[in-house]
């Protein structure tokens, strides 16, 4: 078995009704929306049979199935062969992901994928419920802080401790029905930050 991975986030195909709201920004390759969508679910039955595809095509079809937004937390790469029958989505997953020594999280309707020796594993996993605008976005090779200015703009709240984002870091980034406060954890863990969240600010410092 082998497979490819980029550290860009899946999303589902599948939508069902959309409703979008645009939020206008100045940026490029840049577009954000609120939508509504199926049931996610890890629990339908998966038939694949891959040989020789990306790591990433096989995230795809898992994120297509389960209507869930599937994350690769750091760049991760190989070739996947793979055969699989009426295989329960999760169990599906579980057992690629295990053969390469990859673990994942799952929280409200997003699956992280790291590799098991990823430092982010060792902290203890938020129990803080999102409560954030459900927002859905698409980001191309847009720069972290513009990524990180349009969840200013969703959240309107003040983001403070900018000048910690990496300056020459990228987004590329599918969402659909996400909260924006689960969105910036995800953004800030993948460059080894985080946030505290008040009424009117958003904190960002250095992941401990």
């Amino acid at each position: 078995m082998g497979a490819t991975l980029t550290g860009e986030i899946m999303y589902p195909l599948r939508t069902a009704l959309s409703i979008i709201i645009a939020l206008t920004l100045a940026l490029s390759n840049v577009s954000i929306s609120v939508a509504e969508r199926a049931q996610p679910s890890l629990t339908r039955p998966i038939s694949i049979d891959l040989k020789g595809e990306r790591f990433e095509n096989f995230l795809r079809i898992i994120a297509e199935t389960s209507n869930m937004n599937v994350i690769r937390m750091e760049e991760i790469s190989f070739p996947l062969t793979v055969r699989l029958i009426d295989t329960p989505i999760e169990k599906a997953l579980d057992a690629v992901l295990s053969q390469y020594e990859l673990v994942k999280r799952v929280d409200g309707n997003v699956i992280q994928v790291y590799r098991k020796s990823n430092p982010a594993l060792k902290r203890p996993q938020t129990t803080r419920a999102y409560e954030g605008r459900l927002i859905s976005l698409d980001l191309q090779d847009t720069h972290l802080d513009n990524a990180v200015r349009i969840v200013e703009e969703v959240a309107g709240k003040a983001v403070l401790g900018k000048e910690l984002l990496p300056t020459r870091a990228t987004v590329t980034v599918r969402l659909i029905d996400v909260p924006w406060d689960q969105v910036l954890a995800i953004l800030l863990e993948q460059n080894d930050l985080q946030a505290t969240i008040d009424t009117h600010t958003i904190q960002i410092k250095t992941a401990m």
